[in-house]
């Protein structure tokens, strides 16, 4: 049976996260990124896409697929935000 509750726990993080890579991908037009943070950004983008491609929307399916790309950014901003660090206190 269908709970919309149950639902709505899970098109919340979908809207926020779209949000969030929007946001990103239009201060990345705005902005000059580094190469590093915004190559973590086309991933996270190519990766949301495929999810949308391999599985119907507001399924759970669909959710834990665009969990992982969240997760993949994350990991991705942290090492490159650590490499931006340690060159800059090379110069």
């Amino acid at each position: 049976m269908f709970n919309p509750r149950f639902t709505q726990r899970f098109v919340a993080p979908q809207r926020t996260f779209a949000a969030a890579c929007s946001v990103f991908m239009l201060a990345a037009c705005q902005t000059q990124l580094p190469p590093e943070l915004n190559q973590c950004a086309q991933q996270s983008y190519q990766c949301e896409q495929s999810c949308k491609q391999q599985s119907l929307d507001g399924t759970l399916t669909q959710q834990l697929c665009q969990n992982e790309c969240i997760d993949m950014y994350n990991q991705c901003k942290q090492q490159a935000e650590a490499l931006l660090k340690e060159r800059a206190t090379r110069q």
